[in-house]
């Protein structure tokens, strides 16, 4: 499941009970939420994704070559181990 926001709208998010922030900021650069997502495996949650960029885009190429910081916030939903 991915959350596409529309371009210029900054939304909050709820997935699978996990709070989404509207907006974010890295190294004093405000962020805006792009999109989020749930990842599951084997019919059970994972882990819900934030993508924070400096503006919206409809594109994954031109997300990962924006200029800027970016942000990806994981929130896991199970007990993970380093291992």
């Amino acid at each position: 499941m991915l959350l596409s926001i529309p371009g210029g709208v900054a939304l909050a998010a709820e997935i699978a009970g996990v709070w989404v922030a509207p907006e974010s900021c890295v190294a004093g650069v405000d962020l805006v939420l792009n999109g989020a997502g749930l990842r599951q495996r084997f019919m059970a949650d994972v882990y819900v994704i934030g993508i924070y960029l400096v503006q919206q885009t409809t594109s994954g190429e031109s997300a990962i070559d924006a200029s800027g910081p970016k942000r990806i916030a994981l929130t896991f939903m199970r007990d993970v181990t380093a291992q």
